[in-house]
């Protein structure tokens, strides 16, 4: 062989070992969305399987236990009423505690009550439902104190005194600018409260006004809450953030020299809530209503969802373990589908959902291992607003499922969001049910 022939059979040989390795590092490089679709079985020589005609078994049940309060994260507080045709009455409230601008204040000679005005600064984008339609909040003193070392649940309720402070209707605005003066300003809401708060506050004590903690004992907070809307498919939940720049409640007085304004404001050591009043999900239609009520198939059609303490599902597979039947199994890829089927566009569906695990006390473990291990953006759970579905890879929780190092206690899917309500496509439906989606490995005995 001469020279050149060599040259040429090395060069050859090298490329061969360049395309190998390359083939083999881009083979295991992670390509989710090409795993599982359009893959049959490719026989006993690589004992690789697909399946995606596992049984899942859902339903919707109330989800009372979820806690709410202000934590650092706390983003939004809502207030307001909606009737969803589906999900029926809905009232969002608010319990805050009011905390001083400004320690050992002085009223001066002689203050006179002049306004009380409570300002709320909405939130981005900040309502869900009919905006056309209006809205009355209602204002009263807390009897009840706060604390923040405390933690309470959307369905708790505290206290009031009997008297309004403030009775407004208004039809939301919640993405208009406020002008004053010809500047504009982010939007809020502006709502008067009468004389009576007003004055008990500029009678407040020099203890009263010498730190938050003393006013606080003095004046334990107001609560913020709204009238029913009676008719189906109106009314609104607004997004609030109480920690806004514009948002708190501003005296206006002034005595013997002098006009002025006194503020009371909601910051990072002052504790307040939501609480949520589905009223027992009368009002709500049938087929959903006697799903919560016990009746399980009704999952095999539809699911709900519901923020705001409302409703989540349960997910079990119960013949899952099967595939152990001839022997043990690598899960090479595990995709959970969900089909949103309220398309209509009335309402819209939440940008994402979350899936946590029941551990043995009924409680949730939001440390499921493919979401602790792989991330959120490999986890998913994000709404494909082009195949209207959520994805949730779960491979790692199947394989110790089915190796037995966690209880089989089921899944559960909830809206960890705001207001936004979901209906998706059942377990049974004819087209766009719930599916798993397995991609394993038969392991040799």
């Amino acid at each position: 062989m001469n020279n050149s022939s060599i040259v040429n059979h090395s060069s050859r040989l090298l490329i061969s070992v360049i395309v190998l390795f390359s083939s083999l590092f881009f083979s295991c490089q992670k390509e989710p969305d090409k795993l599982g679709l359009g893959i049959t079985p490719v026989g006993d020589r690589l004992n690789l399987r697909y399946c995606d005609t596992s049984t899942v078994i859902a339903y919707s049940v109330y989800d009372d236990s979820i806690t709410t309060g202000h934590t650092p994260t706390t983003s939004s507080t809502l207030l307001g009423s909606i009737y969803d045709p589906v999900f029926g009455k809905t009232v969002a409230s608010i319990y805050t505690q009011l905390s001083l601008s400004e320690y050992n204040y002085d009223f001066g000679a002689q203050p006179v009550f002049d306004s009380l005005v409570l300002q709320l600064q909405y939130k981005y984008k900040g309502y869900y439902g009919d905006t056309t339609t209006p809205i009355t909040v209602k204002i009263y003193e807390m009897a009840d104190t706060l604390s923040l070392n405390s933690v309470y649940y959307y369905n708790q309720k505290k206290n009031i005194h009997s008297q309004e402070l403030a009775r407004y209707t208004f039809y939301p605005h919640p993405t208009d600018s406020v002008k004053i003066d010809t500047v504009k300003y982010t939007p809020y809401l502006r709502i008067k409260l009468n004389s009576i708060l007003g004055n008990k506050i500029l009678n407040a004590s020099a203890t009263n006004l010498s730190s938050s903690d003393n006013f606080k004992k003095y004046i334990n907070g107001i609560y913020l809450t709204a009238t029913p809307v009676n008719a189906s498919g109106q009314g609104s939940i607004l997004y609030f953030n109480l920690l806004g720049t514009y948002s708190g409640l501003k005296l206006y007085y002034h005595n013997t020299t002098d006009t002025l304004v006194f503020n009371l404001v909601v910051d990072s050591y002052t504790p307040f809530f939501n609480h949520f009043d589905h009223f027992g999900y009368r009002h709500a239609n049938a087929a959903f209503r006697q799903q919560l009520n016990g009746d399980t198939l009704k999952g095999r059609d539809k699911i709900y969802v519901q923020a705001m303490g409302g409703v989540r599902v349960k997910l079990r597979f119960p013949y899952l373990k099967h595939l152990l039947d001839s022997g043990k199994i690598a899960i090479n890829e595990a995709q959970l589908i969900f089909k949103n089927a309220d398309t209509d566009g009335k309402y819209t569906p939440p940008s994402s959902l979350s899936l946590t695990r029941y551990i043995e006390n009924g409680e949730h473990d939001w440390n499921l291992a493919d979401y602790i291990e792989e991330g959120t953006t490999f986890f998913d759970g994000v709404y494909n607003s082009t195949s209207k579905t959520y994805r949730f890879r779960i491979s790692r929780y199947l394989q110790q499922l089915l190796d037995g190092k966690v209880g089989d206690y089921g899944l559960s899917l909830h809206n960890s969001g705001n207001a936004p309500r979901l209906i998706l496509n059942g377990s049974n439906t004819t087209t766009g049910k719930i599916k798993l989606q397995l991609i394993y490995t038969r392991l040799q005995k």
